[in-house]
């Protein structure tokens, strides 16, 4: 995300670069809903880490577990995409993480003065 625009990138499975998939202006964004499973823990990653390495060694094989993210772009013109992205290791994002980030979405929506902080992201708040 920029203060022009919103772009999804993916990894060309063949070159390992990566490329836009995707891109959209914020005037042509209408609304965003970013769909994510729920955790009961505060790091969920952490304990998917846990988990395997204690699996691992006792002998039997294990894989850290992404949680996939369904993100819904709705247009101003009424067109809808799903973009889904690849989360961090675990098993969901606790419920108060996931509420602040669908404020700062809302935000990010409704208010073109708050894009230009994704330009500067180290910058004090202004």
């Amino acid at each position: 995300m920029s203060s022009e625009e919103i772009v999804h990138h993916r990894v060309d499975t063949t070159t390992g670069r990566l490329e836009v998939a995707d891109r959209w202006a914020w005037e042509d964004v209408d609304d965003l809903h970013v769909t994510a499973p729920s955790s009961r823990t505060r790091r969920p990653g952490r304990w998917a880490f846990t988990w395997a390495a204690v699996l691992t060694a006792i002998g039997f094989e294990s894989d850290v577990l992404t949680s996939d993210i369904r993100v819904l772009v709705m247009t101003a013109d009424g067109g809808e995409e799903v973009v889904l992205c690849h989360g961090h290791p675990g098993r969901g994002y606790p419920d108060d993480e996931q509420a602040h980030a669908r404020q700062v979405i809302s935000r990010l929506v409704a208010d073109e003065a708050a894009r230009t902080e994704l330009d500067h992201p180290d910058a004090p708040p202004s």
